[in-house]
């Protein structure tokens, strides 16, 4: 299934063990199938959700083919939603309201982690609210100080709303013992660059603001995206370093594209992959950019930042069937290269947007373990300071700090006051 590597700072990045879940996963081992749900709630009988598949170790090079269930997906979505750059603004519209009964969302993007509590939010952002959901764990509290994870969906930067992402925001709920807060960001057309990341930017920082308020720690704070939500979550990360703030301890990028200019790896590929037309890119990236953006901009293309110096550690995804793939590991290498500890995984038998589809992906389950892994070192409790000394006006310890008892010790008898003594004739 996957590629992983860990890159400290200062070392030269690593190559990575290939592996594939689809030759150790059977279809009947699949716990988060849709169909294997559904048949044993009509039995009687509750599921575990999210267990993690083995992985078979593949040669470098190898081709690892899809699986048929991938194929068939990819290709009913394919023919269903057709070329962006042929589709009328109806059809935009029916596809982003997400029609139909709930268990057909269920059926194509997995259903919610069973122990996970899920609300609305309205997050003041600069042209207006904006939606979200609140993941909260299994025994939340207001008075807790859990980790806060922002997660950004994908969509093209046209499509895609927070309701895509329930699958994974609430395993990184239920995993992490954290918060979640899943935006759904302005889109294009209507609403071109920099709308989407200062959206994106303004819910991360009201996240941090009011962590208290969602049970959450403010220094605790990482951002997470898949698909065009990776290039926003990197973007974010960009902003807060050139604003100071929130301080984002931890970046998840999965499977995002990061440079998007006109003759990019991701702008120029047209092999045909489920799960992200390839040929639609250049015309969702026109529609992103509208009349104002330029692709060289960092904002836009994250890729092109003139220094990467002092971004958060990264997590970075890429797969073997994903037309993004290489910004992916262009991306890495320019965050192991600025100083920033990297972790890359990559996935020989994945398409596009693998946490979208969970139920179809073999792989949905067990690459969830990468990111979760690193989120938890990341995003651990740091330990407290140890105490020191009290502080007086010349900058020492106190006289108690420094071993010395409160009480006046006897002078010497040397230079004790001598009392005259009086004595009678």
């Amino acid at each position: 299934m996957a590629v992983f590597a860990s890159w400290a700072p200062g070392a030269p990045p690593s190559a990575a063990t290939r592996l594939s879940t689809s030759q150790a996963t059977p279809w009947g081992r699949l716990a988060d199938h849709p169909f294997r749900v559904m048949r044993a709630r009509r039995r009687g009988r509750t599921m575990t959700v999210g267990a993690a598949a083995a992985a078979a170790v593949v040669a470098e090079g190898a081709v690892v083919a899809l699986p048929w269930r991938v194929r068939i997906l990819g290709a009913a979505i394919d023919r269903a939603v057709g070329p962006y750059a042929r589709m009328s603004d109806a059809k935009l519209r029916m596809l982003r309201a997400h029609p139909g009964p709930r268990w057909v969302g269920e059926l194509l993007n997995g259903r919610p982690a069973p122990t996970v509590s899920i609300a609305e939010l309205a997050v003041p952002g600069p042209a207006g609210q904006v939606p979200a959901l609140w993941y909260r764990p299994h025994g939340w509290r207001t008075t807790d100080r859990r980790p806060v994870v922002v997660d950004l969906p994908g969509g093209g930067f046209v499509f895609g709303d927070r309701t895509m992402t329930t699958w994974l925001g609430s395993r990184l709920a239920a995993r992490l013992g954290a918060v979640v807060v899943a935006p759904s960001y302005r889109q294009a057309p209507e609403h071109p660059v920099p709308a989407a990341g200062e959206d994106c930017y303004a819910v991360t920082a009201w996240a941090a603001e009011h962590a208290a308020d969602l049970g959450a720690d403010a220094g605790r704070l990482a951002v997470v995206g898949e698909s065009a939500g990776a290039t926003l979550a990197a973007v974010v990360t960009l902003m807060a370093r050139a604003r100071g703030a929130p301080r984002i301890r931890a970046q998840a990028l999965l499977q995002g594209a990061f440079d998007l200019r006109p003759d990019a790896p991701a702008m120029t590929a047209r092999q045909g992959w489920p799960f992200g037309r390839s040929a639609d890119v250049p015309d969702q990236v026109a529609a992103y950019l509208g009349g104002h953006g330029h692709p060289e901009d960092p904002l836009v293309s994250p890729l092109l930042a003139p220094d990467h110096a002092g971004l958060p550690p990264a997590f970075v995804l890429t797969a073997d069937h994903d037309y993004v793939q290489e910004d992916g590991r262009r991306y890495a290498r320019a965050l192991h290269a600025a100083g920033v500890p990297v972790e890359h995984a990559h996935y020989a038998d994945s398409p596009h947007g693998i946490f979208s589809f969970p139920g179809w992906c073999a792989a949905s389950g067990p690459a969830l373990d990468r990111p979760t892994a690193f989120l938890e070192r990341a995003l651990a409790p740091r330990p407290a300071p140890p105490d020191r000394p009290r502080a007086t006006a010349q900058g020492r310890g106190s006289r108690r700090d420094q071993g010395f008892s409160s009480r006046r010790a006897p002078r010497p008898a040397a230079h004790r006051r001598q009392t005259p003594v009086t004595r009678s004739a």
